[in-house]
């Protein structure tokens, strides 16, 4: 009985593992670990359920291009 107990919690621990390991996965681009846009949609839904949010996107073509004019 305590054998088949003592396995059983081990199999519960390697399912967390890996469960949490999917989960990650789901998230995150795999290469490179950055979030994805799912982590990014899942946060932006609970920071809007705590208080209005806003977002601002800027697109920048040929950034190096650019020249900073100062007076």
């Amino acid at each position: 009985m305590q054998k088949s107990n003592a396995a059983l919690q081990q199999e519960i621990k390697k399912h967390s593992k890996l469960q949490q390991e999917i989960e990650w996965l789901a998230r995150h681009d795999e290469l490179t670990g950055i979030a994805n846009r799912r982590y990014f949609l899942e946060q932006m839904e609970t920071a809007q359920a705590i208080r209005p949010t806003s977002l601002v996107l800027f697109d920048i073509d040929h950034f190096p291009k650019i020249q900073i004019w100062r007076v």
